[in-house]
């Protein structure tokens, strides 16, 4: 096999498996054999080690005795987690003051603007949850930084997960639209200081409702 097929089967391999336990198909904490995935796939066993390896190194597996198991995050790493994004995020904030493009932002706030007419009844909360993570990757993108951009693609997985574990499903698409409205206006009217605020007093909000929701 050359090597251009043989990644092409090493990414394939990667991709399906973290598809399969960013929508629970493998759920925290599942066991999994490298049999059981070559099978699963209909692949074979060299490229689930390799695919095995990255997740692993994205934190997502873990080794265990018996194959690999899909990670679990404690309360500490979630919170990490949360505490590295609004890091990542105010970063952003700060650099789309400064570089962004005026009419990609207005665009962003339009998105928010269509949450609108979201038919609760018609999507599943994990489904509006991925619009949710899209306003926000949005804004990373134009900080026109890839280092930040890069960094930030690296924790969104995590994000999807834990989001989908514990996030309050109760919330209002109302007072979500509001909450990402304030911030697009603010990068728009160039408010460094007053977007990172916002941003702070979102994520004390999602920390507390984690701590209460893990323990």
């Amino acid at each position: 096999m050359d090597q251009e097929a043989s990644n092409a089967k090493k990414d394939t391999a990667y991709h399906a498996f973290k598809r399969n336990i960013i929508d629970f198909t493998f759920p925290p904490g599942a066991l999994l054999t490298e049999e059981f995935l070559a099978e699963k796939f209909k692949i074979s066993r060299t490229p689930i080690r390799d695919a095995i390896l990255k997740l692993q190194q994205d934190g997502l597996v873990e080794r265990a005795s018996k194959g690999v198991q899909v990670k679990r995050f404690t309360l500490a790493e979630v919170i990490d987690t949360y505490l590295v994004r609004e890091a990542l995020e105010k970063c952003a904030v700060r650099l789309c003051v400064e570089r962004a493009d005026a009419a990609d932002l207005v665009s962003i706030r339009e998105s928010v603007e269509s949450y609108v007419h979201i038919d609760t009844n018609a999507e599943s909360y994990f489904s509006l949850n991925e619009k949710f993570i899209d306003f926000h990757s949005q804004l990373v993108k134009c900080s026109n930084n890839n280092l930040l951009l890069s960094q930030y693609g690296g924790i969104v997985d995590r994000i999807r997960i834990i989001n989908r574990m514990h996030m309050n499903q109760s919330l209002s698409i109302n007072d979500v639209m509001i909450r990402h409205l304030n911030i697009i206006d603010a990068v728009i009217d160039r408010n460094a200081f007053l977007a990172e605020a916002l941003i702070n007093s979102s994520f004390k909000r999602i920390i507390k409702h984690l701590e209460v929701s893990i323990e």
